[in-house]
């Protein structure tokens, strides 16, 4: 890979008024979904926001698309084709509680999380195509993937693009001159050291699984037909893993899953055992749909709806967890059940906990009015 840096200045802007919107405010797309505003735009590919701002709509050129189901990236049954003003466009739907913009957009705001999806996001598309430039990449993070553009800027290499994800948050300016970080793919290993020098995080635990290791056992397919691209989350008793399907892959310990089950939080889904080094643990499945993350570290866009259903689960989790800590706890939205790593706790403050959550975000779109986290408020008050 090319290792220099780029005076991105030096290029010639196309003017967003001559180039124009793929497609006008209010436009109904094939499945009834309507086009809102739109966000980011280049010469071959625009982000909107549907009209009920349930959804980041990304609208490409049939050539960039086609380039993408070639290379295998996408296939062209996760993506919409559709013709507006003569032209042929393919459209990928996100829901808005994922990210999905050009990379020099991407900021991970000291959250460890966001900072390991990125991360899978590199290793999966690296897996795919090792040499692709990826300067002028969007990042999906439903499909853990760098989409590359091929524009014809020079190239960066993959772990400066990553360290300008990770740049002081009050530094809004793109810094890609870290010299060390010019040779090398994203791995998990340079990854680890990067997020405890720069204080994200400690990641000391051994990774239960390998990037790279077959997961399709344990997500209803073939055994080869899904890989693991990351690690998400490291603890002492669960691990999530990233995979290049639409599904996580949650690894729950022994100890953790049997006061679980004590507690009847995991009573109304399945754990499937799975040994690894002659040790017992089990795999969950999880749609990337919904959020998987723990409370103190949260990455997953807040909507009304999905704020609604996390204060609810903290509501009936704590029926089910009286005395349990939830500060630092596992929300499995899909499951609408927040899991506790501590029973016993002395001090707990639900109420407390949701308004730390409606106060830090992070909000797909916007924070709520105040009357709306009254309301949500309320939902755990009761």
């Amino acid at each position: 890979m090319a290792d220099f840096l780029v005076d991105e200045s030096k290029f010639l802007l196309i003017n967003e008024e001559e180039r124009g919107s793929f497609f006008n405010e209010g436009f109904i797309l094939p499945d009834g979904m309507v086009i809102g505003a739109m966000l980011e735009d280049s010469e071959n590919w625009q982000i909107y926001v549907s009209e009920d701002d349930d959804f980041h709509i990304l609208a490409v050129k049939d050539s960039l698309a086609e380039k993408w189901f070639a290379a295998g990236f996408l296939t062209s049954s996760q993506m919409m084709a559709v013709e507006n003003g003569g032209a042929k466009f393919f459209i990928l739907m996100s829901p808005v509680a994922l990210k999905l913009s050009h990379i020099s957009g991407v900021h991970c705001k000291k959250s460890c999380r966001y900072a390991l999806n990125l991360a899978s996001a590199f290793q999966h598309t690296r897996m795919i195509n090792s040499e692709v430039n990826l300067r002028d990449a969007i990042y999906t993070e439903q499909y853990s993937l760098l989409l590359p553009t091929y524009t014809q800027i020079p190239e960066i290499a993959d772990r400066a693009l990553y360290l300008n994800a990770l740049r002081n948050e009050k530094q809004q300016a793109e810094n890609l001159s870290d010299s060390e970080a010019m040779t090398g793919f994203v791995s998990l290993v340079w990854v680890k050291k990067v997020l405890r020098e720069k204080q994200y995080a400690e990641l000391n635990y051994e990774n239960w699984l390998g990037i790279g290791d077959a997961a399709g056992d344990f997500l209803g397919q073939p055994s080869n037909c899904a890989q693991i691209t990351g690690l998400l989350i490291a603890s002492q008793h669960f691990q999530l893993f990233d995979t290049d399907t639409q599904k996580y892959l949650l690894i729950i310990d022994e100890l953790w899953a049997d006061a679980l089950l004590q507690s009847s939080l995991v009573t109304h889904f399945t754990l499937t055992p799975l040994p690894i080094d002659g040790r017992k643990y089990y795999a969950l499945p999880l749609s990337k749909k919904y959020a998987v993350e723990t409370l103190n570290d949260r990455v997953h866009g807040l909507t009304e709806r999905n704020t609604t259903l996390l204060a609810r689960a903290i509501r009936t989790s704590r029926a089910q967890a009286p005395s349990a800590d939830f500060t630092d706890a596992l929300y499995l939205e899909e499951k609408r059940v927040v899991l506790p790593l501590s029973f016993c706790s002395e001090e707990h403050d639900d109420l407390l906990l949701l308004a730390s959550v409606l106060r830090e975000g992070p909000y797909a779109l916007s924070p709520f009015m105040d009357d709306v986290n009254a309301d949500l408020l309320e939902i755990v008050r009761h």
